[in-house]
């Protein structure tokens, strides 16, 4: 149980850090933090259903193992699908003229 919650945690601050995102270039914040922490989630999930095909769902000690290091490919998908956006809002942003760069031609 303390697992899960911590993944809660951490998946609602992923979701905030999208929002700081969105916020910086006017997007919606709540599709933002959606995508943030579903994707968190979501590497969660399909790590552990991946992880359970291989042992037939059984579980023992290495499970633990496995649940934790689930947590940590998650905050690292989380944050390589960061950059990603990050790095194309801000060339989609570029590419629209700024009202001074326009004053000033």
């Amino acid at each position: 149980m303390f697992n899960f919650l911590i993944q809660i945690i951490i998946s609602v601050f992923i979701g905030w850090s999208f929002v700081f995102l969105a916020k910086r270039y006017r997007k919606s914040q709540a599709v933002y933090f959606c995508v943030g922490f579903f994707i968190c989630l979501a590497v969660r999930f399909i790590y552990l259903i991946i992880y359970g095909l291989v042992s037939d769902f059984k579980i023992n000690t290495a499970f633990s193992y496995h649940r934790n290091l689930s947590i940590l490919l998650s905050l690292m998908i989380s944050y390589i699908a960061f950059t990603i956006i990050r790095k194309n809002l801000q060339k989609v942003n570029s590419e629209n003229p700024d009202i001074e760069k326009i004053g000033k031609e």
